[in-house]
């Protein structure tokens, strides 16, 4: 009988954090002022541009990865009374950004731009909420669905 086949590889034992308890605790506190306004400013220039009727497809972009954010953190338990509305914030802007693609205008209608405005604003109070660790898991699910090409969006630098 042949001897069995050897691994190939040499064996490396997995990294242990020194510090599991610091990691797990910072985790576990909100996410500090600072993270809040870097999420939130390019998704407040970006509507402001949208409301203006001179917004890019980057700055469209922008607003729907920061709805898809949303969405994430409702499935984590954040907000989750605030589906309906961003659900429908969600289907105002892809209105919109189908218009940007065909037209390469992003005029809005009022009642869009109101929707969009309401789940902007309930995606700044979800990040009010959320932990560092939640935030996390939600940016790693988004940015998990938007490489996998499910979807037509691309990854802008909001989602990092």
């Amino acid at each position: 009988m042949p001897k069995s086949k050897s691994r190939g590889k040499k064996y490396v034992p997995k990294t242990v954090s020194a510090n599991a308890i610091e990691w797990a605790m910072a985790g576990a506190h909100l996410l500090p002022a600072a993270r809040r306004a870097e999420l939130l400013e390019p998704v407040e220039q970006a509507f402001e541009a949208l409301r203006e009727g001179k917004a890019s497809m980057e700055q469209w972009y922008a607003i729907d990865n920061a709805l898809r954010l949303s969405e994430a953190l409702i499935g984590l338990n954040i907000g989750n009374n605030l589906a309906a509305a961003i659900r429908a914030g969600r289907t105002a802007l892809d209105e919109v950004g189908d218009r940007l693609r065909a037209t390469g205008s992003s005029t809005c209608r009022s009642p869009e731009l109101a929707l969009i405005r309401e789940a902007t604003e309930l995606y700044q109070i979800q990040l009010g909420l959320c932990t560092q660790g939640e935030m996390s898991k939600a940016v790693r699910y988004v940015r998990n669905v938007v490489t996998s090409g499910t979807v037509r969006c691309v990854e802008s630098s909001m989602v990092t």
